[in-house]
């Protein structure tokens, strides 16, 4: 074969990943479009944050989530065995911010993973009537909330979440982070495609920002539906869905940002 050719050839992938990403990304609706004004008669909101080891995190995490103009919060920060510190941090927060408590999380009982344990603990501490699960090492903007509400009632949604933005501040985080997104985005498509497929495989969540109707959360279990799952939101949603439950995604690059690692 002509070395050429043989060029031509090699680098198509890296060609042609872009624009089928872009195509592929088209049918994505946001955060953005959805009312950033309060609805009439807020449900309650429980903002459950597990927390293992995040001292570098979580006090940005919570001071972000109390930023929001949506009027009926309550975070609950799960200390799960924190060892930095962490609890610590939570609770000094919740000292000036009556919205905020801090529980400490039981033992890992066996058949669970620890996030899930966390995640369920949480959920049982709140009140709330939506619950959204945040991790410790994601940012909320002020309008996150109100606008996810309003998506929720809008569209109907049973456990809904978010595709936000990705904090990328090392070389090997620049390096590999956007083409494992672009291998998701050319696999599973916009958010659109995601919502609306009738294909179970196909049905995907983002364990970062995720909510639920309590009422439907607890009616299918909590997450000792997917206790002893590593990808938990992949499989919250295929269950959610399975069981004949409204999944939805949207994208919210504006409401959402994630530092998910820091090194290779």
């Amino acid at each position: 074969m002509n070395a050429n050719v043989a060029g031509v050839i090699a680098s198509l992938p890296w060609i042609l990943s872009p624009i089928v990403t872009a195509l592929r990304v088209r049918n994505s609706t946001s955060l953005n479009d959805e009312s950033a004004d309060a609805p009439s008669n807020p449900p309650l909101v429980g903002v459950v944050i597990p927390a293992r080891d995040e001292a570098r995190n979580i006090e940005r995490c919570v001071r972000s989530v109390l930023t929001t103009t949506y009027p009926n919060l309550e975070v609950i920060v799960v200390d799960d065995h924190s060892t930095d510190g962490t609890g610590e941090l939570a609770h000094a927060i919740a000292a000036t911010d009556a919205r905020v408590r801090v529980i400490a999380n039981p033992d890992l009982p066996d058949g669970w993973f620890g996030k899930q344990w966390a995640c369920q603990n949480g959920a049982a501490a709140s009140r709330g009537e939506i619950i959204c699960f945040a991790d410790a090492d994601t940012a909320q903007s002020s309008d996150l909330i109100t606008r996810s509400v309003n998506a929720i009632q809008r569209r109907g949604a049973d456990l809904f979440s978010i595709a936000g933005r990705q904090e990328l501040g090392s070389f090997w985080e620049r390096v590999i982070q956007p083409m494992v997104f672009s291998l998701l985005l050319v696999r599973y498509g916009g958010t659109e495609s995601v919502t609306n497929t009738r294909r179970i495989h196909d049905k995907i969540a983002n364990g970062q920002c995720l909510f639920v109707k309590r009422d439907v959360y607890d009616s299918l279990g909590g997450h000792g539906l997917v206790k002893s799952h590593v990808a938990d939101d992949l499989m919250m949603a295929q269950r959610f869905f399975a069981r004949g439950k409204k999944v939805v995604l949207m994208k919210g690059v504006d409401q959402l940002s994630t530092r998910m690692y820091t090194s290779l």
